[in-house]
């Protein structure tokens, strides 16, 4: 089970870089991936509460060790592992993001409006297998 945990606690971890890294983003199409993985994300909200995974207002995760620890781990398995499972859409939903971030960095010109430099994103290559 703390295996399980770890991969999961990273997991959390990662999800919630990208959530963070793509937060002030003014690329619609960043946004629309941004929206497909919290949709996602809504969509297991049932499962993933009943394994202590919770979204926070800002789209963020938080995980209860004590409530994941006493889950059933074949739940959490058949939403972490295998093809078309929550983390495989996550994860196709980051590389997205990831492929729309670098396609808005170099759209234009990489100063902004107000003669700085514009901001980069990255959420590189996150959510490649947990189990």
């Amino acid at each position: 089970k703390n295996a399980i945990y770890e991969a999961v606690n990273s997991f959390v971890n990662d999800y919630n870089s990208v959530m963070k890294a793509v937060a002030d983003t003014d690329d619609s199409t960043v946004s629309r991936r941004v929206t497909s993985l919290t949709n996602e994300t809504v969509s297991n909200q049932k499962a993933l509460n009943r394994l202590g995974i919770t979204m926070n207002l800002d789209g963020t995760l938080s995980l209860n060790k004590e409530t994941f620890m006493n889950a059933d781990m074949s739940k959490a398995k058949s939403l972490f592992n295998g093809n078309g499972s929550y983390a495989y859409q996550v994860s196709a939903q980051a590389s997205l993001i990831n492929y729309a971030a670098d396609n808005a960095i170099t759209k234009g010109s990489s100063y902004g409006v107000n003669g700085a430099y514009s901001s980069g994103f990255s959420s590189g290559n996150l959510f490649n297998g947990y189990f």
